[in-house]
């Protein structure tokens, strides 16, 4: 019996300060991580809008631990993601608010646990498959993110039950 094993080979694109690393499975790319251009050690900070095409490849996916520790303050997705993967922002400490776009059908475990600046999650489509705990666990005073949350979703969508707002 011959097995066949094979290794995906990381890429990199350069678009504006930001060195994006990907790989490509079945003609879509998978975001694994970005880095500064400049400086990689100062790491990607402020507003970071995720390419919706990376090397030719629409972009469907932000995997496992993508941006964990990224510094930036927003992040926006563009419409034609479909996973975002387990701890895929966890410990954005500076992360403050996130469009999930309507797009999104499954977000991966905690995938924003321990993004303690983030105010507002807004949900521009129905409800995506949720792992577990997708905002994390407590603080030491037993506050967690759903404590201080505001979810908004998009008027019209479907599967939310009560949330604080639409827009």
């Amino acid at each position: 019996t011959v097995t066949a094993v094979y290794e995906q080979v990381e890429l990199e694109e350069t678009i504006g300060d930001v060195t994006w690393r990907y790989v490509v499975d079945d003609g879509v790319a998978t975001i694994v991580g970005a880095d500064n251009a400049t400086d990689p050690e100062d790491g990607v900070t402020g507003e970071v809008a995720i390419p919706a095409m990376l090397g030719g490849h629409r972009v469907v996916a932000v995997a496992d631990y993508a941006f964990a520790w990224l510094w930036a303050d927003a992040v926006t997705l563009p419409e034609g993601i479909e996973f975002i993967g387990n701890y895929a922002f966890f410990n954005c400490t500076g992360l403050q608010s996130l469009v999930i776009p309507a797009s999104v059908i499954e977000i991966g475990d905690s995938a924003f646990a321990a993004c303690w600046a983030l105010k507002a999650v807004c949900y521009a489509g129905d409800v995506p498959d949720v792992g577990e705990s997708i905002y994390g666990w407590a603080d030491e005073e037993g506050t967690t993110l759903d404590d201080i949350l505001t979810t908004y979703v998009r008027e019209g969508t479907s599967g939310w039950g009560e949330v604080p707002g639409e827009w």
